[in-house]
């Protein structure tokens, strides 16, 4: 037999149950050993008595945010300690996957949000700006954080500053995909060195997003703290012969150096000097120089984020009018949708839908830019595709053109004899390993691509080509590609399910606040602002919480055992066993199925085991039986049968409830002190000392009511009860006004008892619980030998029942394995090898799954077949056929039955 064991992510066996764990852990969800009655940790212990001992992690698989994101980043983890305003491990949770946080908390295009599983209710949690506010924190709190435990390396393969390996790489470009490299070669101990042709470091990060989107100084906070981890920094300096490199000592050589070349369309006068390339424009603004624009009209060409950043660069400069013009019509502009309305508020004035015709010069200067309005479709092989519409041309005044509609990377240092092969115009050509056509060295970001893309993009290549990169250093001992748990899929029916159970707040999404316009014009102050802290706990209490466990790696850092392993996975575990008892059990009746109950929508209407988990010791109440507004309930109504003997749901009998129901009474007297009152149809009190429990139940002055509940409803302001009932005795009230009310449901199968039944080749009885061979003489036995039932998946009964059929199907089954031997069925299917065609008919017929089809001829298995007949009566052929019960056979027993007593007994009655 296989079975499936569930990882538990944590060691047993060196798991102490100390629960730190637990304390650590900033997820909460709906504590299922309480009935949602309280909250508990995602990474818990069942129960004090649990046994093992030992705690587990709950996981549902991968969150869709952290799937979406190229970096892999764990959004879920540092969401849930911001909401416990655990800031600094919030950002060390960043910054295991995430170097640059102050970056993507701004400029991100966060596929994070897109995937995000609250867009199915409303709006996406605003991950981008909690991941800022994270990161605007701890650069607050920078001359703090070396004071603290930093976990950033926790959960990861990672060291800081580890022994040296011996081995050197060299890295061409300072830019999120380099630097993400070197620093996570430099924390597996190589010997790394960056170069780059600029005087700053960060590459377009540093170059090519405006000021009034991402301040200089929180980018160079981070890569300074890269350059803290033993990264070897060399600016300034251009690198024009690659292979020269591996000669000088470098095992491995990254090319990373972006896609820094804008460019423009050959039209008429696009050389003029007025003439300017956005790139060129945006890296002059990032390194300081003031450029003086006043009074001039500036036409940035282009519908990009790199257009846009560069018209409202251009309008801070002092500009007169800036208008953008661009091919792709309105709603397809590959800019951000946002900032496309941001720039017209800031008053750019945007023209979609327009090709760029020609530059009008007059007397050596530009005045405008001659456009046409144009039906686009998009493009085809890298080309646009669009036709011109007639009579539409204009010209849009300009004294300024800025190209703005691409850019790519610079090859021209590479070698001449095309050792490293490119992909002109496109990017370099690497293998699935990101190696170039030059053994040892790598190329990732922007000039692999050869375009611009996403900062996470480059960020996410940057940790592949390091693993790369370390297996080509270190061989098998290097670093492999992590592998995915499926992705969660919350159905809308969940998502509701976590809002009852306050794991979610229904709150709308807080939106990024802004400085007033009049404050943007003249400077390049940071337009949006941080959440507050206040806005980033509302919108942190929005998450979902999708995969339960967040992987902020929280517990991983507390234990002391070294118990926690995020990595173990689901396993198949081969047993071989003699017999099987199957002890499955049963669920209760979900009585919000019951309207007129009001169960789910009126106050202080209980299930019975809400009410046993609240009158626990040990429960969310330390035994407080509490109505919601916080006082002890003065009168209890006990309804009886919920669920069961009823035609609209289960016509049988759940047995157990009459006593709990006594049982529930009874506490409710003696430990809350309230009035009880039992609505019930019969009192069905068997078994040894239970009619003494009811009449001891009446004695303490508990009333009972005949009757069938038909409506509860809410009887006054105070959240009072008016339980309704009919079939009430002669005399009797039909009515009861109480405080609460408790349900008493039945039993019924478990929901994946049909699959079970299926697996293990065992009936069922109409009523859906497992049936057994014989209700007298074979009480627990199945029609499949050496499968057994106990307890109360084979039928609603109480503990003492269930001990005791238990027991019995213990005895029964070790009496089998005793025998050494077992009595096969006598009658049993064959077949008949001229007629089987090899269908497999019998084989889908077969319940026990005893036929196999080999090279097309069905074969028995005579240990599992028990003798149903089903695979003969499926035969098309009539191959199959029963032992001791062929055609020949039945009908000689038929004429047998017929033949008459007596005198004519030599007579044959005629078929």
């Amino acid at each position: 037999m296989r079975v499936r064991r569930k990882a538990r992510y944590i060691d047993e066996k060196n798991c102490t149950g100390c629960g730190k764990c637990a304390e650590v852990c900033p997820i909460e969800v709906s504590n299922p050993f309480d009935i949602g009655l309280s909250m508990r940790k995602a990474a818990y212990r069942h129960t004090a008595q649990a046994v093992p001992n030992a705690y587990t992690i709950e996981k549902r698989g991968v969150a869709p945010c952290r799937d979406a994101c190229p970096t892999d980043q764990r959004a879920q983890g540092y969401i849930a300690l911001v909401r416990q305003k655990r800031y600094a491990d919030a950002y060390w949770a960043i910054r295991r996957e995430h170097p640059f946080p102050s970056v993507c908390g701004r400029v991100c295009n966060h596929r994070c949000e897109d995937a995000c599983s609250r867009g199915k209710v409303d709006e996406a949690v605003n991950i981008m700006g909690l991941k800022r506010f994270v990161a605007d924190w701890a650069y607050a709190h920078r001359d703090e954080l070396p004071d603290l435990r930093d976990k950033s390396i926790v959960g990861t393969p990672f060291a800081h500053r580890p022994p040296p390996t011996g081995k050197k790489v060299a890295i061409l470009g300072a830019g999120p995909a380099g630097l993400t490299a070197a620093l996570d070669l430099a924390r597996l101990g190589h010997g790394v060195t960056v170069f780059d042709a600029l005087p700053v470091a960060g590459g377009m990060m540093r170059v090519g997003i405006p000021p009034h989107r991402l301040p200089t100084e929180l980018l160079d906070w981070e890569i300074q703290q890269i350059l803290d981890e033993g990264v070897e920094l060399r600016l300034g300096t251009r690198v024009s012969d690659v292979p020269a490199l591996l000669e000088q000592g470098y095992q491995a050589a990254l090319i990373a150096t972006g896609a820094h070349l804008a460019k423009k369309l050959p039209i008429r006068n696009s050389n003029h000097p007025d003439n300017w390339l956005s790139l060129d424009v945006l890296r002059r603004v990032d390194v300081g120089e003031r450029i003086d624009l006043h009074g001039r009209r500036v036409a940035v060409l282009g519908g990009g984020n790199v257009a846009l950043d560069t018209s409202r660069a251009v309008l801070r400069m002092g500009a007169r009018e800036v208008r953008m013009i661009c091919l792709e019509p309105r709603g397809e502009m590959p800019g951000f949708a946002w900032e496309v309305g941001v720039a017209e508020q800031e008053g750019i004035q945007v023209y979609p839908g327009r090709t760029f015709k020609e530059i009008v010069v007059r007397g050596n200067h530009i005045t405008g830019v001659r456009c046409a309005q144009v039906n686009f479709r998009g493009f085809k092989h890298g080309r646009p595709d669009f036709t011109e519409i007639p009579g539409t041309e204009e010209l849009l005044p300009a004294e300024l053109v800025i190209w703005a509609i691409g850019q790519g990377p610079d090859f021209s240092f590479l070698p001449s004899d095309g050792s490293i092969n490119t992909r002109y115009p496109v990017g370099i050509q690497t293998d699935s390993d990101m190696m170039t056509t030059m053994p040892g060295v790598f190329c990732a970001g922007d000039v692999r691509r050869g375009m611009t893309f996403f900062v996470v993009d480059a960020i996410g290549e940057g940790h592949h080509v390091a693993r790369c990169i370390d297996r080509h250093l270190r061989g098998e001992k290097g670093l492999k590609e992590p592998q995915r748990s499926p992705v969660v899929d919350l159905t809308p029916e969940e998502i509701e399910a976590k809002f009852q159970h306050s794991e979610a707040s229904r709150r709308k999404r807080v939106p990024i606040s802004s400085i007033p316009l009049e404050e943007r014009w003249g400077n390049f102050h940071e337009v949006d602002l941080a959440l507050t802290e206040e806005e980033a706990q509302e919108e942190a209490e929005r998450c979902l919480r999708c995969g339960v466990c967040s992987e902020c790696l929280e517990c991983l850092a507390a234990c002391d055992r070294g118990a926690i392993n995020h990595e173990m996975a689901d396993e198949a575990v081969d047993l071989t066993v003699g017999t099987i008892v199957l002890a499955t059990g049963f669920q209760d009746f979900d009585p919000q199925r019951v309207a007129e109950l009001g169960y789910g929508e009126l106050e202080n209407v209980l299930s019975a085991m809400e009410f046993e988990r609240l009158i626990n010791s040990s429960g969310p109440t330390s035994g407080k039986v509490l109505l919601r507004n916080g006082r002890p309930p003065q009168s209890v109504a006990v309804l009886h049968c919920v669920g069961s003997r009823d035609a609209n749901y289960h016509d049988y009998c759940s047995r157990a409830c009459c006593m709990y129901s006594l049982k529930i009474s009874q506490l409710l007297h003696d430990y809350v002190g309230a009035e009880v009152h039992e609505i019930y149809r019969d009192m069905r009190c068997f078994g040894k000392g239970y009619e003494e429990f009811y009449n001891r139940t009446a004695q303490m002055g508990v009333r009972f009511y005949h009757g069938r509940v038909q409506k509860i409803e809410r009887a006054d302001d105070d959240g009072r009860l008016v339980v309704r009932w009919g079939e009430s005795f002669h005399g009797e009230p039909d009515h009861i006004v109480v405080d609460m009310v408790v349900l008493a449901t039945g039993f019924e199968p478990r929901a994946d008892t049909g699959k079970v039944a299926a697996l293990f080749g065992v009936s069922r009885s109409r009523d859906g619980f497992f049936l057994e061979r014989h209700p007298k003489l074979a009480p627990v036995e199945t029609a499949s030998e050496g499968i057994y039932l106990a307890g109360t998946c084979q039928g609603p009964k109480d503990i003492p029942d269930t001990v005791a059929q238990a027991g019995g199907a213990a005895a029964v089954a070790l009496s089998l394995i005793d025998q050494g031997t077992i009595a096969l069925e006598p009658s049993i299917a064959e077949v008949d090898g001229a007629r089987c065609a090899g269908c497999g008919q019998c084989v889908a017929a077969c319940p026990y799954g005893a036929i196999e089809v080999t090279d097309r001829l069905a074969g028995v298995n005579t240990y599992l077949c028990k003798g149903c007949g089903t695979c003969a009566a499926a035969c098309p052929n009539k191959a199959v056929t029963l032992l001791h019960f062929d055609d020949s056979q039945i009908v000689a027993e038929m004429l047998g039955a017929l033949r008459l007593p007596g005198s004519l007994s030599q007579r044959e009655v005629a078929p």
